[in-house]
């Protein structure tokens, strides 16, 4: 199996022989030539399409909304293009836990509310909160798996060398928070983070130990 989807090439192998027969033809084209597992490529073609429907519904959600703010949604959107860091790039492509923080759940609860508020229905904007929650509750179930041995919470702040522990994933994700959920159920629990001690001295309990090391 072949996506050829520019800038990359994608051969899905059954075994090197094939991979290399396929690699040979197509390696003239542009771009990276990848050589995975066939179900590794078709996963990569139903992504690649996914992504793309799901930026297509992001910008027309955006657009709906725009209108109703009176705002020029092509405007909107040249400027987010123009963030090569965050926006349009890998930085928050990575599988993993869920999102954390003040402004992008404040944000997000902002955006719908106004949403709701001008009766502009946003299906896909409106379900990333529950999705992250459901992330969240994934990751608990998972960890309490290995109830009654030691825990251990590495980053308690959302920002690097800050101070500031408001709504991360790791301190607070609901209440009561997730962090105090869980060190309850295991024998030892260590929070470790330099530059957010005095927070996570406040969310162990007292089974639990906190590290500045």
């Amino acid at each position: 199996m072949i996506s050829i989807i520019r800038p990359k090439t994608v051969i899905g192998e059954l075994n090197p022989k094939s991979g290399e027969a396929l690699a040979s033809l197509y390696q003239s084209l542009p771009g990276p030539l990848v050589r995975v597992p066939v179900r590794v490529a078709e996963m990569v073609k139903y992504v690649d399409n996914t992504f793309h429907a799901l930026k297509v519904t992001f910008a027309n959600e955006v657009g709906n909304l725009a209108k109703e703010f009176g705002v020029d949604s092509h405007r909107v959107m040249e400027i987010f293009c123009l963030d090569t860091k965050l926006n349009l790039s890998p930085y928050y492509l990575k599988p993993g836990f869920a999102f954390g923080g003040s402004c992008l759940p404040k944000d997000l609860r902002a955006i719908t509310s106004e949403a709701r508020m001008l009766d502009v229905t946003v299906p896909l904007l409106s379900s990333i909160l529950e999705s992250n929650r459901l992330q969240i509750q994934k990751v608990i179930k998972k960890l309490l798996e290995y109830k009654g041995k030691s825990l251990g919470f590495l980053g308690f702040s959302f920002k690097v060398a800050q101070m500031i522990c408001a709504k991360a994933r790791s301190s607070r994700s609901s209440n009561p928070c997730w962090a105090k959920v869980l060190t309850s159920k295991f024998t030892t629990a260590m929070c470790l983070w330099p530059s957010s001690w005095a927070r996570t001295r406040n969310i162990s309990n007292e089974k639990s130990r906190t590290s500045r090391g």
